[in-house]
C-alpha cells in the first residue's frame, strides 16, 4: 500500500532562522537531515498514515520525552515571547510553530509518535470552500495528488481575516494564504499558484504548457481574470451596491467572456484552455465559472453564459464532466453557492431589488 518511505526531521538551521531561541532549543529534539538518524541510541520510530502515497519516518532523540527538557523549552519559549526585543522580526506563525514542535515532544514522550508529527509538518492553506480564488490552489493541489501536505484551515481558527494574528501573514487581509512548513507566508492565490508547481514540480502535471504560444494564453488568459474579471466580479453576489454600478459590471463580464474566447480559440479541440493537458489557467478561471453559470442564469436573467463562445462551452463541459478533480472542487464552491441561496443573502444585500429596475439590462 505504501510506495514511498521518507526521513522528515527538522534543520537546526532553518528552525533557528525561524526563532532563534525557542526553536534552537526544540531542534535539539528533531533534525531534518535526511539519511541520518536523532538518537543517541540509532533507534528510530515510524509512523505509517493511511494515505497510500507516502510514509514518514521520524527519529528523536533517546531523551526526546524528558518532561525535564521539555519545561525548559516551554519556558525559554515564555521567556522569548515576553521579550519585545527578541519577537523583532519573528511571525506569529513562527511562535505557533515552534511550540507546536515542543508539543510534539510532549507527544513523543507518551509514545505517540503519530499524534507527535502530525500536522507539524504539513503546510497550512487557509481558505473557505467557495472561495473562487482559494479553488484554484484546491485545484492544482488535487491535480498534483498532494492533499496530504496540507492542512486546510478556516481563517476564523486565528481569529478571522482581519485579526492582528492573520493580519500579520497576510497584510491585505484576504484569502487564500499558504504558510509553508518552514513558516514562510504566502499569499495572493497566482503566487501560491506559482509556488505549488514549483515545489511540487516531480508530482502530477506540470501545469505549464510546453509551446510558447499556448504558455502566452495561459498567462494571458490568467491575466485577463485576475486584473480585470476577479475585482468586478462582486457584483454578483454582494451587497449593497448602486444599480447603475452592478449594471455596468455585469456588462463587462460578458465583454470579459468574449475577450477570454478570443484568447483561448486556437486550441482546439482541447479539451483544456490551452491544449490537451491542464494548465495554472484552467486552475484560475474554472472555479470563477463556477460562480457564472450559477448567478448569471438564476439571479440575471442570463440564457446560456457560453452564448456565441463555443472554445468555453466546450472547455467548461469538459471540466465538469471528465476531469475529477475540477468535478471535486466545482462540488465544493456549489455547497458555499446553495448556502447563499438558502441564506436570502440577494433579498437582504439589494441584489433582487436591484436586478428588477428593468430601466438597466442584466441579461447578456
Amino acid at each position: 500500500m505504501l510506495t514511498t518511505t521518507t526521513t522528515t526531521t527538522l534543520s537546526a538551521q532553518k528552525t533557528t532562522r525561524l526563532l532563534p531561541t525557542a526553536a534552537a532549543a526544540a531542534a535539539t529534539t528533531t533534525r531534518y537531515q535526511s539519511g541520518k538518524t536523532a538518537s543517541s541510541s540509532g533507534k528510530k520510530y515510524t509512523t505509517t498514515s493511511s494515505s497510500t502515497k507516502s510514509s514518514s519516518t521520524f527519529a528523536f532523540w533517546k531523551n526526546v520525552g524528558n518532561a525535564q527538557n521539555c519545561a525548559m523549552m516551554r519556558r525559554r519559549l515564555s521567556s522569548t515571547v515576553s521579550s519585545s526585543s527578541t519577537l523583532r522580526g519573528v511571525s506569529s506563525s513562527s511562535l505557533r510553530r515552534t511550540e507546536a514542535m515542543m508539543d510534539a515532544s510532549d507527544a513523543a514522550s507518551s509514545g505517540d509518535f503519530e499524534a507527535a508529527l502530525d500536522p507539524v509538518y504539513k503546510n497550512i492553506f487557509y481558505d473557505v470552500p467557495v472561495s473562487n480564488n482559494g479553488a484554484r490552489n484546491r485545484l492544482i493541489i488535487y491535480w498534483k495528488n498532494i492533499e496530504d501536505e496540507f492542512e486546510f484551515k478556516n481563517p476564523s481558527t486565528v481569529g478571522g481575516l482581519k485579526s492582528p494574528e492573520f493580519l500579520e501573514m497576510h497584510p491585505q487581509g484576504k484569502m487564500p494564504l499558504l504558510v509553508t512548513k518552514d513558516g514562510q507566508a504566502i499569499p495572493e492565490s497566482e503566487v501560491i499558484s506559482q509556488y505549488l508547481c514549483d515545489a511540487f514540480v516531480n508530482e502530477g502535471p506540470s501545469l505549464r504548457p510546453e509551446t510558447l504560444e499556448a504558455k502566452t494564453a495561459s498567462n494571458l488568459a490568467t491575466r485577463w481574470h485576475d486584473v480585470y474579471l476577479t475585482p468586478i466580479q462582486g457584483c454578483m453576489y454582494r451587497g449593497p451596491m448602486a444599480p447603475e454600478v452592478r449594471a455596468e459590471q455585469i456588462g463587462e463580464i460578458d465583454r470579459l467572456l468574449n475577450v477570454l474566447e478570443k484568447t483561448v480559440s486556437g486550441f482546439e479541440p482541447g479539451p483544456y484552455l490551452c491544449g490537451d493537458e491542464p494548465c495554472t489557467a484552467d486552475a484560475a478561471l474554472f472555479p470563477t465559472f463556477v460562480f457564472m453559470t450559477h448567478l448569471l442564469p438564476k439571479y440575471f436573467g442570463w440564457e446560456n453564459v457560453f452564448d456565441g463562445r463555443p472554445s468555453l462551452e466546450r472547455w467548461y463541459k469538459h471540466m465538469c464532466t471528465k476531469d475529477e478533480c475540477a468535478k471535486k472542487v466545482k462540488m465544493e464552491v456549489m455547497g458555499g453557492l446553495m448556502a447563499w441561496d438558502e441564506s436570502d443573502r440577494y433579498e437582504k444585500n439589494g441584489l433582487v431589488a436591484a436586478v428588477a429596475n428593468d430601466s438597466f439590462q442584466w441579461s447578456y
